[in-house]
């Protein structure tokens, strides 16, 4: 990869975790590039938002129902909590000679979890997986117009405008 386009990738990067942990101003708009202030609003809009968790719960739901062909079976995951104890602690206090001693254990719970194979019907998986792509192409073009749609108008703003229209959504 070219050094410039490396170095572009990382300063978004930067930028978009700037924005990531919520300390965004008007100031870290005006240190990025149009291309990063564009990309900060395109990212919070509702539209673009909404149409991004629906094409990535469809892609996920072809590439788990892919797997589960591959495999011949899908991994059910079955998760109970559990009791587990920490280390023993002890304390002693001694009070005019006498040692009176403790012991405590912290107690917290995880997760324990055991993978159970259960078959498929291939045939229902082929249908499944054709049909969430059916779905998934107007989606991903809907994604692609809104995005370019957003990105086109946002890369002309002035970093105020732009951080006014990341600060409004």
């Amino acid at each position: 990869m070219p050094v410039k386009i490396q170095a572009t990738k990382i300063a978004t990067a930067a930028a978009l975790l700037l924005l990531a942990a919520g300390c965004t101003t008007v100031e870290t708009f005006r240190e990025m590039s149009p291309d990063q202030r564009a990309q900060a609003v395109c990212n919070k809009q509702s539209r673009i938002v909404e149409l991004k968790k629906e094409k990535d719960a469809l892609e996920g739901n072809i590439n788990n129902a892919q797997k589960a062909l591959a495999r011949g079976y899908r991994i059910h995951k079955q998760c109970r909590k559990e009791k587990v104890y920490g280390p023993l602690k002890r304390s002693c206090v001694t009070k005019d000679g006498v040692s009176r001693c403790t012991e405590t254990r912290n107690e917290s719970y995880e997760d324990r979890c055991t993978e159970i194979p259960v078959p498929i019907n291939a045939e229902a998986e082929r249908t499944n997986i054709a049909q969430w792509s059916a779905e998934l192409k107007p989606i991903k073009e809907q994604y692609r117009a809104n995005w370019d749609r957003c990105y086109n108008w946002a890369v002309n703003l002035s970093a105020e405008d732009a951080f006014n229209n990341y600060a409004k959504d």
